[in-house]
């Protein structure tokens, strides 16, 4: 140990008598010793000496401007001294010596922002110095991640960009400028980004594993697992790729190898949030809703602010399994996802929210949630409210929706009381409001208290008379069938099914076959024209109206989980629902009855992706309700005949 560095470990165990003779020792023999310079100005700090110290921190760098710890060091002793303009322009000096650092751009941030100057000045610097010192790739890094932290993708993209101009060949900013592309949705982008990444660093298994995340996004799972997995052959410990792998595999319904991945993935971080989450949606897919709770209340734990897609799920699950005692209350955390809600929030802001209470004189919003079969089965409550609030209630729905709804104010409310809208349009001023999904929370909803009345909607005259006689009067019976729904939708490869697995129902040309289905796949149509006696009606469907009058036609509707299946519940209609191994929350576990609709049956994949076992049950039910109408209409025809003839009537019975 040197002299300078002997009186460099006394200074830092405050043995400062000894420090100090040291350093003047270095300095009588080197009197521009920068390092022995700058530290005997930090002891001269600490025996309260400011002058001399400030003086000695300013010789330190005189002798070496481009020394960033020397800048810093006299912004602290400026700082503590609380001359803190001197202490910003101490910060900024640093940044000027050493655009690259890291430490210097933070520290003037805070301080900044400390001293009331904005947040956003530091960016505007750096931004500044970038356009200075356009070859600074550390400079331009740095400024994209400050924006990243800060959710600013686009500025960060900009900023990686340049980077990526400017050194090509580099690797790291290929990454961060694929990544940035990733936050901003333009998957395909940042596929070609992470590509060339790799090129360049074919080692670099965040690159691979991020590839994978977008290719899952994608709905590319195949070539996200292959993803995943070249990832985890560079990194077997990689967290990102451990879980990426589980979702992936999740996605192809292959369970148990998920798990192997998911828990592999907590021995690496055994506080991942997102592998705790991921674990909650495979054993939730499993039916295993007691424990999914469990793990996604630890994701509550880990980051109750940041994971609500845990929460939400964990409400689900508990509506599940008919605790909506404690689904409700969990479920009034959606409203922390960004789900672009069909009634924004700005447009009823100030309003207050309203819980039950009578506001009699006041304007009440009702908004509409999520897709159009919720807004079908929630809107029974709408009746309630305009009872209990007293107040006149706007109810505004999505506009295909409306057609069907809006005759209804006039049976819902008193004259003038209650108007439904469409939420596309201009909204009225509104003292209170209130999600629609939240109402079974504001009257107590519990699962043997469903306010569930056998028919709660009608068709309008005008698309009943369209539809009356749409259908050939052939004396048949009508069944209509829907077997997918909105591929958008992120459980659809579940609950939608393959349109193979009808052939079995609609060979039979004894019946008459209808398809509400709209806008079928090329696929699809192919498949329906090997079968002319079906009847397409699907191109004619222009709104829930047309939807609904047609099914008022049908004898019984078969649908998967989809808007038709609420239409068709509403209507009073025989629906029969037709639905996966775990299905939405709405359709609890194992029954083959629903207490939102007395005329639905379920039908239940008796194991996971099973739809043959499915049609196989449909086709016997069918069957039976073909067997009871012919005997009721036996039974219809005998009684109205015995009543005709007095004489048939008064016979007596041959046995």
């Amino acid at each position: 140990m040197n002299q300078y560095q002997a009186a460099r470990a006394a200074l830092e165990k405050k043995q400062l008598g000894a420090a100090e003779r040291g350093f003047l020792a270095v300095l009588k023999a080197a009197p521009n010793h920068v390092e022995a310079t700058r530290d005997l100005g930090v002891l001269r700090f600490m025996q309260r000496r400011f002058p001399d110290a400030e003086k000695l921190a300013l010789k330190a760098i005189s002798l070496r401007p481009s020394d960033v710890e020397g800048h810093l060091q006299l912004a602290e002793m400026y700082g503590a001294l609380n001359r803190h303009d001197d202490q910003i322009a101490r910060y900024e000096a640093a940044c000027d010596a050493d655009v690259g650092s890291s430490r210097a751009w933070v520290l003037l941030g805070t301080a900044y922002e400390k001293h009331g100057l904005g947040a956003d000045r530091v960016f505007e610097r750096m931004h500044a110095t970038s356009l200075a010192n356009p070859d600074s790739k550390a400079l331009l890094l740095l400024l994209g991640n400050m924006y990243a932290n800060r959710g600013q993708h686009v500025k960060a993209y900009e900023a990686f960009d340049r980077a990526t101009q400017a050194y090509p060949g580099d690797a790291d900013a290929q990454l961060h400028r694929a990544t940035a592309l990733y936050h901003l949705d333009r998957n395909e982008e940042a596929i070609v980004g992470y590509d060339a990444t790799l090129v360049l660093s074919p080692g670099m298994y965040f690159a691979w594993s991020q590839k994978g995340n977008i290719l899952l996004r994608l709905r590319r799972t195949n070539d996200a697992i292959a993803a995943f997995s070249r990832s985890l052959e560079i990194e077997q410990t990689g967290y990102d790729a451990l879980v990426g792998m589980g979702a992936a595999l999740f996605e192809v319904n292959r369970f148990d190898e998920a798990l192997t991945f998911l828990q592999a993935a907590l021995h690496v971080d055994p506080r991942g949030a997102a592998a705790f989450n991921n674990i909650g949606q495979v054993m939730a897919a499993l039916k295993d809703d007691a424990n999914a709770i469990q793990m996604f209340d630890r994701v509550h734990e880990i980051e109750p602010g940041s994971q609500a897609d845990a929460d939400l799920s964990a409400a689900t699950s508990r509506l599940r399994m008919g605790d909506y005692e404690g689904g409700w209350q969990c479920y009034e955390r959606r409203f922390r996802i960004d789900r672009h809600p069909i009634v924004a929030p700005h447009r009823y802001a100030g309003a207050q929210r309203w819980n039950g209470e009578s506001i009699a004189g006041k304007t009440l919003l009702i908004a509409a949630e999520q897709g159009a079969g919720d807004t079908f089965q929630f809107a029974r409550y709408v009746p309630m409210v305009v009872q209990a609030s007293g107040a006149h209630v706007v109810f505004a729905v999505q506009a295909p929706t409306l057609p069907l709804l809006t005759e209804r104010a006039a049976e819902w409310g008193p004259q003038g009381q209650l108007s439904i809208v469409s939420a596309d349009d201009a909204l009225p001023a509104v003292d209170y409001y209130v999600p629609l999904m939240s109402l079974p929370l504001v009257f107590g909803t519990r699962a043997d208290s469903i306010p569930s009345a056998p028919r709660y909607l009608s068709v309008p005259e005008i698309y009943r008379a369209k539809w009356r006689n749409a259908l050939p009067a052939s004396g048949r019976l009508r069944f209509g069938l829907v077997w997918s729904g909105n591929p958008k939708h992120t459980n659809d490869r579940n609950r939608s099914m393959p349109i193979v697995h009808l052939a079995p129902l609609v060979g039979d040309s004894s019946v008459d076959w209808c398809t509400l289905q709209p806008g079928l796949s090329e696929h699809d149509s192919a498949a329906l024209k090997t079968v002319p006696h079906v009847f397409n009606a699907g191109a004619h469907l222009k709104d829930f109206a047309d939807t609904a009058a047609l099914i008022e036609t049908l004898d019984v509707v078969i649908t998967v989980d989809t808007s038709v299946a609420h239409i068709a519940g509403a209507l009073g209609k025989p629906v029969f629902v037709l639905l996966p191994w775990a299905a939405e929350w709405r359709w609890f576990h194992d029954r083959s009855d629903s207490p939102w609709y007395p005329s639905a049956t379920l039908f239940r994949q008796p194991s996971i992706g099973n739809w043959d076992g499915v049609i196989d049950a449909v086709q016997k039910a069918l069957i039976e309700f073909a067997t009871n109408r012919v005997a009721q209409e036996a039974q219809a025809l005998a009684g109205s005949t015995s009543a005709s003839d007095p004489a048939l009537a008064s016979a007596p019975q041959v046995i």
